[in-house]
């Protein structure tokens, strides 16, 4: 069976028309993969931090001492500068004021 002209350049379109859309498919595929592992590790990173901020509240009187205890015992804040009022984590600041913890801000 022989092809002629029309059929062999229609064959050649189809065919690098399928190709393309296989890379492009698969790329798509790979970068929504990708972005779902950042999203779960970022949003895992929040629980973490907000059970650390809540374990703040219920389990120390809310001074600056024992919170630093109480962080440098989670090596996720274990490099945390203490020496200013304000203490910076991952999505949250921890504000002091004269030793006592004031207020929790959320970081833009």
């Amino acid at each position: 069976m022989s092809f002629n002209k029309k059929q062999k350049v229609l064959f050649t379109i189809l065919g690098g028309s399928l190709c393309f859309l296989l890379i492009v498919g698969g790329y798509v595929i790979v970068d929504q993969a990708v972005t779902i592992t950042y999203m779960r590790d970022g949003y895992n990173m929040i629980e973490d931090e907000l059970a650390v901020i809540i374990s703040i509240f219920n389990d120390t009187d809310r001074s600056k001492n024992k919170i630093e205890k109480r962080l440098k015992c989670y090596p996720a804040f274990e490099g945390m500068d203490f020496s200013g009022d304000t203490v910076q984590m991952y999505q949250h600041e921890l504000i002091f004021s004269n030793g006592t913890l004031l207020k929790i801000d959320t970081i833009d």
